[in-house]
């Protein structure tokens, strides 16, 4: 019995930690954030097609703070192009393989929402944390139907690409379902 209660309370004190590890919603400043192989995986694994029970294309953010974000996303297909005009982003490509358009101006303007995976979410966007200055989208993204002047560059598992604020991109092709890490700061002033 007391050994019951000893390993109930000793459980109960590492909760709020391990919780905490899995689903950051602000900017920890005392502490590193940890994700591990299996907990990305288990995202993976969870995002099903509701009809089919295939792989699902999705969007999971992993930290909201006042100076970055990170998402883990799949993508099955091509996205829109759009340019960010305060975020610049870093794509680390976990697997898959596809063309990714950046750069040039981005033709058949459509708007100025950037958001252009919110139809994947998993989870709805995260407020930034009390008093925070996070940069929101603004009347400076852009949305548009192509990209004229655009690079193509194959991009693959193992690859690291830098999109700065302000640079059209977009996923043009999608050969292997693309799984990548997005990592967003503000562009540098």
């Amino acid at each position: 019995m007391i050994r019951t209660a000893i390993t109930a309370g000793a459980l109960l004190a590492m909760a709020p930690a391990a919780m905490a590890q899995q689903a950051p919603s602000g900017e920890p400043r005392d502490r590193s954030v940890y994700f591990s192989a299996e907990q990305m995986q288990a995202i993976e694994d969870g995002a099903k097609d509701k009809t089919s029970g295939a792989p699902a294309a999705f969007s999971k953010r992993l930290i909201t703070a006042s100076t970055h974000s990170t998402s883990l996303i799949r993508l099955l297909k091509p996205d829109t192009p759009h340019a960010h005009a305060v975020w610049s982003e870093i794509f680390v490509v976990r697997a898959g393989s596809g063309i990714l358009e950046t750069g040039g101006t981005i033709t058949g303007v459509t708007g100025h929402d950037s958001a252009t995976h919110k139809d994947m979410f998993l989870d709805p966007q995260a407020p930034p944390p009390a008093g925070a200055k996070r940069p929101a989208g603004n009347a400076n993204d852009l949305a548009g139907t192509g990209i004229d002047g655009g690079v193509q560059q194959h991009v693959k598992a193992g690859d690291i690409v830098l999109v700065p604020a302000g640079v059209a991109h977009r996923w043009l092709k999608v050969e292997e379902p693309v799984i990548y890490l997005d990592i967003k700061f503000p562009k540098a002033d």
